[in-house]
């Protein structure tokens, strides 16, 4: 734990100046403030009031995409891409979170200025240094404004990346599954292939109108990741395997609550 201020985490995690100044997204909103020369230059424009009617909004638009973003995937995978690696000094979670701080900022900041700006709408511009210097806070204001409405789409490309990611988690980790599993039967000692199934629960789902029993390991030597599974009435039993408790937990809820059960 650091007693690093959250405002000085999040412009760490964001990437301080280098990345404000690299940003695509940066001058591509002073591109387009300019392009809106005629909402805010004139003097006698009120171009607070866009400001006002559309950020609330895309306030609400960022706190679901929050949301959304910390329902995306489990703690395993959170836990994967979160803490920073030797080769990285940010981690891939603080960087999401911090794009979707900064998206946040922007539009509490562009909020504040249009409501400035329309508290001080009745004073009377009578010489020219007020103009230039209401046009300077126009600019200024409208281009933090813009600049918001443009990290939309940062925000939402983050939410895409993290959904890849969670994607390819899962694909590496049914890859795993598919070839860790399978279902074995035991004969005298000798394994052979009785059931080929990708994870214990498509296993149990084949046998499930069998009468089972759960039973002890009949070796004593220690099988990691197995349970035993004896047919009633028959002397074979089934070994299904399993990559780890929570795999043992679905499979026995697959199975009636009414079978006597003994996990090896």
């Amino acid at each position: 734990m650091t007693n690093t201020s959250p405002l000085k985490e999040y412009w760490l995690a964001y990437g301080g100046w280098k990345a404000l100044f690299s940003s695509k997204y940066f001058w591509g909103a002073a591109a387009l403030n300019s392009l809106l020369f005629n909402s805010w230059y004139p003097v006698e424009s009120k171009w607070w009031e866009m400001v006002l009617s559309i950020t609330p909004n895309f306030l609400g638009f960022t706190l679901g995409g929050f949301a959304m973003w910390v329902a995306i995937g489990d703690e395993k995978f959170k836990g994967l891409i979160a803490g920073a690696d030797e080769e990285d000094e940010i981690s891939p979670y603080m960087e999401v979170n911090a794009t979707f701080t900064h998206f946040l900022l922007l539009q509490i900041l562009a909020l504040i200025l249009a409501i400035i700006a329309k508290s001080f709408d009745a004073i009377v511009i009578n010489n020219p240094y007020m103009a230039i210097a209401a046009r300077i806070y126009a600019f200024s204001a409208h281009f933090v404004f813009v600049y918001a409405l443009l990290t939309t789409i940062a925000a939402v490309f983050a939410i895409l990346k993290v959904a890849k990611w969670y994607d390819e988690y899962r694909s590496f980790a049914n890859q795993d599954r598919k070839g860790l599993m399978a279902t074995f039967a035991t004969s005298d000692w000798n394994s052979y292939n009785v059931v080929t199934a990708h994870s214990p629960i498509d296993a149990a789902r084949t046998i499930k109108n069998v009468p089972l029993k759960w039973v002890e390991h009949p070796s004593e030597k220690t099988v990691i990741h197995v349970m035993v599974v004896e047919l009633s009435g028959d002397n074979e039993s089934l070994l299904l395997k399993c990559t780890d408790d929570m795999e043992r937990i679905r499979l026995l809820r697959q199975l009636t609550d009414t079978y006597h059960f003994q996990i090896s």
